[in-house]
This record gives C-alpha cells, structure tokens and sequence, in this order.
C-alpha cells in the first residue's frame, strides 16, 4: 500500500470514530429529553452532561489497554480493536429504549454504552496519531496533523448529523439515525484498516528486541515529563474544544435566542473551517516551524476564550459566526503542530502508551467535566464571563507547557532503559 493511501486510511477511520463519538455531545439537548424524566429539563440536560462526563472516566483504563497493546503487538491490531469497540458501543445507543418505557434503566444503558465509547476512543485518536507519525517520511508536522484534522472533521460531522435530525419534518426517532448507521461504517472501517502495514519504526524496534515488556511503567517512570507536557495540552484542548464550539451551541440556543437549527449550522462550520486551518497549518509548520505556530496559537487563545463566548450570547448570527472564525483559527494554530511536537518525547516503544496515557488522564478530569462545569459557572453560580476565562486559564498552562519543551528531542530509536533494574523487567 502507497504511504498515501496508507495515510488516508488511518486519517479516514480518526474522522469516523470522532463523529460516533461526539454525537452525543452535540445531541446532548435530544438525548437529555428522551433518556430523563423532562420535568426539569435543566435537570436533564445537566445529568445527560455528567453521563458524557463518565465516558472520559473511562480513557485512562482505555489509554493503559490499548496502549500496551499498541506498543507491545503493533499500532495496527490495536487501531482495529478500537474502532470495533466504538462501532460496538455507538450502534448499542441508536438501540436503546427511552425512558418512556423502561424508565431510569434506559439511562443507565446509556452510561455503559457511553462507557465502552471513552475505552475505544482512548486507543484510536493517539493510535491513528502514532501511526501517521511512524510512516511519515517527509513533513512531519503535516503528518502529524491529519490526526487532529480527522477528529475535527469528525466533530463537524458529529454536528452535521445532529443538525439534520432536527430538521422540520424530521421523525421522532430520528436522532436514532447516525448511531445506528455507524455500524456499517465502522464495519467498513475494520475492513480497510486490515490491509494497513506496521510503521517501519515499531518494526525495526521490534527486530532489534528494543520493545519493552512493561512499556507504561516505563513510560512512567523514564519520561514522565513528556506524560505531563501531554496532559497540560490536552487539558487546554479538551476545554476548549468543548467549551468554544459543543457549549458554544448551547449558549446561542439558550442565552442568544438563536434557534437550534441556526445554532447548529454555526457550530457545523466552526468544526469545517477548525479542520481546514488544521491542515494550513500543518502544511506551514514544517517551514515557519510548529513551536512557533502552536505559541502564537496559546497566546491567541488567551483573549480569545471570553471573546468567543460573548459572540454566543450577542444574540446575532453575524457576530455568533465570527466568534466560531475565531474559534477555528485559534484551533488550527494549536491542534496542527501539537502532537508532532508532543511524540518525540517517548521513544518507539513507550509512543503509543505515554501520549495516551497523559492526553487521557487530563481528558478525563478536565474535558469530560467541561461542559459540566460551564453550565455551573452560569446557570447556578451566576458567573457569565467563567466558560471564556476558563478557556483562558488552560492556556495559560498550556502556553507554559509548550515553552519547555526541549528543542532537541529524544532519538527516535533510543532504548528506555535507564538502570539495570528496568532491563530486567523487560
């Protein structure tokens, strides 16, 4: 297989386990009122956020499998398990019975499947991201980057679907539509996957016996810098991916009086444009340099966050949309050179579980509760301006986090061992 198909295929399955997985975010007002007695509609949509809130509990357990998978037995076995996973778990929600008819169990259906989501997409993102990294020969930062415009696009097809079951005229079962037409993409996605080759990296680790036995705790303990440089961007990403375009939506709904449709529409382009200026960006980085790109981008983010959120509730379609031009530039600048910038921290056999381990330990308390926490800061504590100065804050520390990353990065081969204690343990 030619890299470029090789590189399509990977980027092609990210976007598709993206958009199963961030349906439910986008159709978070849907689900709230078909899943939970809607008496106290507030009430739901909150419990419908704390259910999304626990697949993100579940990526850390998800980080810890798939990435001894993927660095023990190969990227390729443990990007097709995942994407199976998903397909799995996402067509078991478009299945579900509501709570009109078997009440509060319809709701904790949902938990378990949206439990099995936070495992497998805890394995595809850094999976796919590794994978694209590993095969890249020319133009690392543009390889580097397909990974964050998959899920981008992903995003934007999350929305799309969800846009398009609240149409007029739409049926009530509607918003059943894109969870269950994932099963035969996910089917579809396996499929191609399987004729995908190992990267050239994890298999000349492999002849050279430089895999390691027990890769996450070394990971932990040899490069525990690279877990935590990890985790300050991936909390920046998460809250402000989250913040600036799901709870965005909400916002123009609820605050500005904009109708779900529109709402949807301008949140449907922010992800498209968010992907396109992914890949701009990408393809700039490997001549203007990605640090500098991913600075300017954090820095950008800073006044940004409450910019954008004050676009949301203006109440009007012109400056609501520019608040998401806003959003997709600023995540174009931080999204397109920041894993390429985070995988030389780890050498080859500690990749996959390291990235994963310190994206999803942050994901989880920071992403998965984002919404949640938005919709506390306004609702109950009356703190209009939070949502945007909570963006500002993660980056801040993220800002601080890509300052020190190390100029000189580790050589892509190099063994992990450190003492005589940890050859044996391998």
């Amino acid at each position: 297989m030619s890299q470029f198909k090789t590189l399509a295929t990977a980027t092609a399955g990210t976007l598709l386990e993206w958009a199963e997985y961030t349906f439910f975010a986008y159709m978070a007002d849907q689900l709230s009122s078909r899943f939970f007695d809607i008496q106290d509609p507030s009430l739901a949509l909150l419990k419908t956020y704390g259910i999304f809130a626990t697949s993100y509990f579940m990526r850390p357990l998800g980080a810890m499998l798939w990435g001894t998978v993927g660095d023990k037995l190969g990227r390729k076995p443990a990007l097709m398990c995942s994407m199976a996973l998903m397909g799995i778990a996402t067509v078991s929600i478009g299945c579900l019975p509501t709570f009109d008819h078997i009440g509060i169990w319809a709701a904790i259906l949902l938990m378990i499947c949206r439990l099995l989501q936070g495992v497998a997409v805890a394995g595809e993102f850094h999976g796919a991201i590794t994978f694209l990294h590993e095969h890249a020969k020319y133009k690392p930062f543009f390889a580097g980057c397909l990974g964050p415009f998959a899920a981008a696009a992903g995003m934007a097809v999350g929305a799309l679907a969800a846009t398009l079951t609240q149409l007029p005229g739409a049926p009530e079962w509607a918003w059943r539509i894109p969870f269950l037409l994932s099963g035969f993409l996910c089917a579809l996605a396996v499929y191609l996957r399987h004729s995908l080759s190992e990267t050239p990296q994890f298999r000349n680790a492999q002849v050279q016996n430089q895999l390691e036995r027990f890769p996450l705790w070394i990971a932990i303990k040899h490069h525990s810098r690279g877990i935590l440089t990890t985790a300050a961007v991936s909390l920046f990403v998460a809250v402000y991916v989250y913040i600036g375009n799901v709870y965005f939506k909400i916002t123009c709904i609820k605050v500005g009086g904009l109708s779900p449709l529109m709402a949807g529409h301008l949140v449907t382009i922010g992800q498209v444009l968010a992907a396109l200026f992914i890949l701009i960006v990408g393809s700039m980085a490997d001549k203007q340099g990605g640090k500098k790109l991913c600075m300017i981008g954090l820095i950008s983010a800073i006044v940004a966050g409450p910019v954008i959120l004050q676009c949301a509730r203006s109440g009007q379609v012109e400056y609501a949309l520019l608040g998401q031009v806003i959003y997709a530039i600023v995540d174009g600048l931080v999204c397109a050179p920041m894993m390429t910038l985070l995988l030389p921290l780890f050498g080859t056999g500690t990749r996959y579980s390291g990235t994963a381990l310190g994206w999803s330990i942050s994901a989880a308390i920071f992403g998965g509760t984002a919404l949640m926490v938005a919709d506390l800061l306004v609702n109950r504590w009356e703190f209009v301006q939070g949502p945007g100065l909570y963006i500002s804050l993660a980056a801040v520390l993220a800002l601080w986090s890509v300052i020190i990353i190390p100029s000189v990065q580790p050589s892509e081969e190099r063994r992990t061992f450190r003492t005589p204690e940890d050859a044996s343990i391998a």
